[in-house]
């Protein structure tokens, strides 16, 4: 029985509104698929367009360690922790790695206005060839794929593609890849 016609009879049968509430609640709450991805867990892939308009997808970069961060041109914390990001990306991209040819950057802004973005690519003279943008801001499909909330946020991923970290920012990325170079 659809949940439309659940809720009159529950109603009408005299049950409370705050347990038909709790019950309505509970049952969306299974319809959701609200699980964070965890350290250990496989990144989504994706293909998106890159801001030179080129084809990108996530996977073309296994066997690599690469970091995937969520940003905005709009947002301090996101612009302090880009900042940091240049100068550790121009510090490891050269390293070899344990499993790993190298180390890449894909950024993933939520801008909604393109003259906005391309401003902000342009003013901090970003090293890595991966920028990602497709306007849509928080409606982004990529969002909803890495179950983001907040910015910044990111994910460093292994060269299979898993999840090794989350949400590291400034030398505690450094400090992850310093883990992994080839001794």
């Amino acid at each position: 029985m659809p949940l439309a016609q659940i809720l009159p009879a529950l109603i009408s049968r005299g049950i409370k509104y705050g347990f038909t509430l709790s019950l309505v609640l509970l049952f969306c709450g299974f319809l959701v698929d609200n699980k964070e991805l965890s350290i250990g867990s496989q990144a989504p892939d994706f293909s998106a367009k890159l801001y030179n308009n080129r084809d990108f997808k996530l996977s073309s970069l296994k066997g690599s360690y690469t970091l995937v961060q969520f940003w905005a041109s709009w947002d301090i914390p996101s612009l302090k922790s880009h900042l940091k990001l240049v100068k550790t990306y121009n510090q490891f991209r050269d390293y070899k790695f344990v499993n790993g040819k190298k180390f890449n950057v894909v950024e993933i802004s939520i801008d909604q206005k393109p003259e906005t973005y391309k401003i902000a690519i342009a003013r901090e003279n970003v090293p890595w060839n991966y920028l990602i943008c497709d306007f849509k801001g928080w409606d982004s499909p990529l969002i909803d794929s890495f179950k983001i909330e907040n910015i910044p946020a990111n994910f460093l991923l292994d060269p299979n593609g898993k999840i090794i970290a989350k949400n590291i920012f400034n030398d505690e990325v450094e400090n992850e890849l310093q883990k992994n170079i080839k001794k």
